[in-house]
C-alpha cells in the first residue's frame, strides 16, 4: 500500500514539475507585450546617490598569539601479560545439565490428538 500511494505521489509531481518548467520556457520565448509599461528588475538594486552607508571597518588592534610548544601526555603502556605456568593450566568446567521449567513436554498442536466429532 505504501509503494503504491509513493508511486503516484512521485508521478504526480514529477508530472507538475515538467509542466511548470514547460510553462516557464514557453513564456522566456513568447513575444513581450506590445502594450503596457516593462519592467526591469536589477539584482541588486541601484541606490540613491543620499543613501547612508557603512563606512570601512576599524582594523582592530589585538595582539598576536605566540606558538605555544605541543606536549603530548605519554603513551599508556599496557602491563605485562601473566605467564602461565604449565602446572597452572586452566581446565574447562563441565556444563551442567538444562532443566526444563515445565516437567510435562508441551504438545504440538499438529500432532496433538484430535477430539471424536460428534
Amino acid at each position: 500500500m505504501f509503494g503504491k500511494s509513493f508511486l503516484r505521489i512521485a508521478a504526480a509531481a514529477l508530472a507538475l514539475c515538467t509542466l511548470s518548467f514547460a510553462a516557464g520556457i514557453a513564456g522566456d520565448l513568447a513575444e513581450p507585450p506590445r502594450t503596457g509599461v516593462r519592467v526591469v528588475v536589477r539584482i541588486p538594486p541601484e541606490l540613491p546617490e543620499d543613501t547612508v552607508r557603512a563606512g570601512p571597518i576599524a582594523s582592530v588592534m589585538t595582539p598576536t598569539a605566540a606558538a605555544a610548544v605541543v606536549a603530548r601526555p605519554p603513551r599508556q603502556l599496557r602491563p605485562a601479560a601473566p605467564v602461565i605456568h604449565a602446572e597452572e593450566v586452566i581446565t574447562p568446567l563441565v556444563k551442567p545439565r538444562t532443566i526444563s521449567a515445565r516437567a510435562d513436554e508441551k504438545q504440538d498442536p499438529d500432532r496433538a490428538p484430535k477430539a471424536a466429532a460428534l
